[in-house]
């Protein structure tokens, strides 16, 4: 065998024949290695995003990651990455999952009251912005951004100063002022009849700024915001505000939230406490379809700054724990595997072995194509998820702190709920044995897709 040059293997016979034979398999051989590589094993990196439900205890969730691993790890091509993990991955990138994943409906919306805008259809533009602006408004408590509510602020006094409501363009001006008041309107986005108006009003309320005094309940410690930017410890008192709208959101060392909106008047101050819950990701659709379209834009989202290819979803849901893949690069959603809840460790394991055995051994995942085989998730109850979404704020400046009044005027944050990854499932039942597996009857309604349910183990 002579040396290997280029794309070609030089072959001489050793007959003591002179004359060689010379060969070209270049393309032959090029073509048996990619066949070669398309034919072995792909392992895939499975991420968990943890349980949904308003009932599991975090022993509980820890329980169920480890034993899904452990069956996913026996298919023995697989990982499964718990939330932690997922996290370590994301390098940062928290801020703009959730503005993908929380804010896509509030961002489509203020999109579409711009393209009214731009074709003078006024009323649609307002009314599509006037949507947009309730999204925003539920969002800021979990994205800490208020960058987009300003914004549609700012489109619908554009808005209505064409329509000719220059009081209600006035008013609109004076909610962006309260969330920013050093911003000023690019010029080139805004005409300078709009920018004369919002400078006009800056200077009337320049000098009506209140102060608000915050605490967390219960004197827990934690870190507080107002309109998206950083205070610091609570208790504090947030000065200079000015008459308007404003968001306060706070953290607590444990990891709980808290979060107030206030609509403050002119030169007001007062006091409130804010009451730590559970973090959540978002307020939940009503209708099951529209649950599947944010729990699949959230999973899209983790998947892309996380970078793992495939994600393991799960919830609680009338007595079971339900779990299915999804693969964001092909929109694809496996059938839904359920076992009984609370499920035991054999259990646990068999799901996660019945999971791993819908990624093929070249790492496709079979399922159904489109948000409508995904399970309609509650993402305001995955807390496990939250806490590593919602980061701790980091303190900017700190304002004095100054004694409660002994009555002080005490008002709840509201409890937001939200809508995340995992939910109901299935039209078909399977029974019959998968990889081992014992499959019975117990079936999961859900839009599309089948159903595995794993029960006596």
């Amino acid at each position: 065998m002579g040396p290997v040059t280029g794309w070609a293997v030089r072959y001489r016979p050793v007959l003591g024949s002179r004359r060689g034979m010379e060969v070209v398999v270049g393309r032959m051989w090029c073509a048996w290695l990619v066949a070669m590589v398309a034919s072995s094993a792909s392992a895939a990196d499975i991420g968990w995003l943890g349980v949904h439900g308003t009932d599991v205890s975090p022993d509980d969730r820890a329980r169920v990651a480890r034993m899904l691993a452990e069956g996913v790890r026996q298919s023995g091509r697989h990982e499964a990455l718990s939330v932690a993990e997922l996290h370590g991955r994301m390098q940062g990138r928290n801020r703009l999952i959730l503005r993908e994943a929380v804010l896509a409906d509030a961002l489509e919306l203020h999109e579409e009251g711009r393209l009214y805008f731009q074709q003078a259809e006024f009323e649609m533009a307002e009314a599509a912005l006037d949507e947009a602006l309730v999204m925003f408004r539920e969002a800021v408590p979990f994205t800490h951004d208020v960058d987009g509510l300003w914004r549609v602020h700012m489109d619908t006094a554009l808005v209505r100063l064409f329509r000719g409501d220059e009081v209600g363009a006035r008013d609109a001006l004076m909610a962006a002022l309260a969330l920013a008041p050093e911003r000023v309107p690019d010029g080139a986005d805004y005409p300078a009849e709009l920018l004369a108006l919002f400078e006009a009003e800056r200077k009337v309320v320049v000098d009506e700024v209140g102060a608000v005094a915050l605490r967390l309940s219960g004197d827990e410690e934690g870190e507080l915001r107002v309109d998206g930017r950083a205070l610091g410890a609570s208790p504090l008192v947030a000065e200079g505000l000015l008459p308007g709208e404003h968001f306060f959101t706070g953290r607590t060392e444990e990891g709980q939230v808290a979060s107030l909106r206030l609509s403050l008047e002119a030169g007001q101050e007062g006091a409130w406490h804010m009451t730590p819950t559970a973090p959540a990701l978002g307020v939940p659709a009503r209708a099951a379809g529209a649950r599947s379209r944010q729990a699949a834009r959230l999973a899209r989202a983790v998947a892309a700054h996380a970078t793992v290819d495939v994600l393991m979803l799960g919830q609680v849901e009338q007595g079971q724990l339900q779990l299915q893949l999804h693969a964001p690069g092909e929109d694809v959603f496996t059938q839904v595997v359920a076992v009984p809840w609370p499920a035991t460790d054999a259990q646990l394991q068999a799901a996660g072995v019945a999971l791993a055995a819908q990624i093929s051994r070249r790492g496709q995942v079979h399922g159904h194509v489109g948000t409508t085989g995904c399970l309609p998730l509650d993402v305001s109850a995955n807390p496990e998820l939250a806490s590593v979404l919602l980061q701790p704020v980091v303190p900017v400046t700190v304002a004095p702190l100054v004694a409660m009044p002994e009555d002080p005027l005490v008002r709840r944050q509201r409890t937001l709920k939200v809508a995340g990854i995992a939910g109901g499932a299935a039209v078909a039942i399977l029974t019959g044995v998968v990889t081992g597996v014992l499959l019975a009857n117990r079936p999961v309604e859900q839009a599309g897709g089948g159903s595995i349910a794993i029960t006596g183990l």
